[in-house]
């Protein structure tokens, strides 16, 4: 059922571009279609500002979620990384230990 929601909401922008053909006034755009387009626009524009100027945090730093300590909420904040910026690069990815042991050491 999913799949079709996906495919409807797909299809949805050409199906109504075919209707606006089919249906509307032969000549190119309406003053109002554009009006509309430029207000979009603006809007997106001004939203991709906005979100620009939000403080995202250092790219060292760890995001800490509130927190409940004693009955009181504690705000979210950043803390520095536990990993050094220059390990990260020499971590062992997850199941490379279990490579090393041998096959019969892991049973009893």
């Amino acid at each position: 059922m999913l799949r079709f929601v996906e495919i409807g909401l797909f299809l949805a922008p050409f199906a109504g571009f075919l209707v606006w053909r089919l249906l509307g006034p032969a000549h190119w755009l309406s003053p109002w279609l554009l009006g509309g387009i430029v207000a979009g626009l603006l809007l997106l524009l001004a939203g991709l500002l906005a979100l620009r100027e939000q403080d995202a945090g250092d790219a060292g730093r760890a995001y800490v979620p509130a927190v409940l300590q004693d009955g009181r909420v504690v705000p979210p904040g950043a803390r520095e990384s536990a990993v050094p910026p220059g390990a990260r690069d020499s971590v062992v990815p997850p199941g490379a230990r279990d490579s090393a042991v041998p096959p019969g050491a892991r049973e009893g």
